[in-house]
């Protein structure tokens, strides 16, 4: 059978390579045509569900990825990936039980991904859950002991949860956290290290 006699697996391809060299946008039109042609035979690839979920959230469209990712992990419930990415987009649209659930999941599957571990420790920093997140990032800077971003964090956390007492430091450690937020929020991080 020739390449183009199988348009969802080549498309589907195409869509990844765009996707994992930082084209996501030209990617989607692939993405999209996989799955539709893999839908239409009664079949699911749940990575390439989970790509265009991605795309979705670093446009941040987390409302639309959830779909996607929800087919993902429904259809391979072992796909760490799709799980991280699953709880940030739950996250973002404030569904905090379920992320939960699916950060928890994430990290239990790929309990070496340093990505799971820091979605989940920024998910715990903004539920105001201090011990947890230090915790989670600790354990993810001990996997990504280069990433600055990590560390900086874990200090930031360390001295606003232990001076928290002060109204004033606790207003910083608030601030903070909408730092962090607006970090999750922007994709860049889900772009450089969720999906891979």
């Amino acid at each position: 059978m020739r390449r183009r006699d199988r348009p969802g697996p080549a498309q589907a391809l195409r869509g990844r390579t765009r996707f994992y060299m930082g084209a996501g946008g030209e990617a989607l039109p692939d993405l999209l045509e996989s799955r539709r042609a893999l839908a239409a035979g009664g079949r699911v690839d749940p990575v390439t569900s989970t790509v265009i979920g991605t795309v979705y959230m670093n446009q941040d469209r987390a409302a639309i990825a959830l779909d996607y990712l929800g087919e993902a992990v429904a259809a391979d419930p072992e796909l760490a990936v799709a799980w991280r990415t699953f709880g940030v987009a739950l996250a973002k649209v404030n569904r905090h039980a379920e992320a939960d659930t699916a950060m928890d999941r994430a990290v239990e599957l790929d309990p070496y991904a340093a990505s799971g571990w820091y979605n989940r420790g920024l998910h715990h920093i903004n539920r105001k859950r201090f011990e947890p997140a230090r915790e989670d990032l600790l354990v993810a800077a001990g996997f990504a002991p280069d990433n600055p971003q990590i560390g900086q964090l874990i200090g930031h956390l360390e001295r606003d949860w232990e001076l928290a007492d002060d109204p004033d430091l606790l207003a910083a450690a608030e601030a903070r956290a909408d730092s962090v937020r607006a970090d999750l929020a922007s994709g860049e991080w889900l772009a450089r290290n969720v999906a891979g």
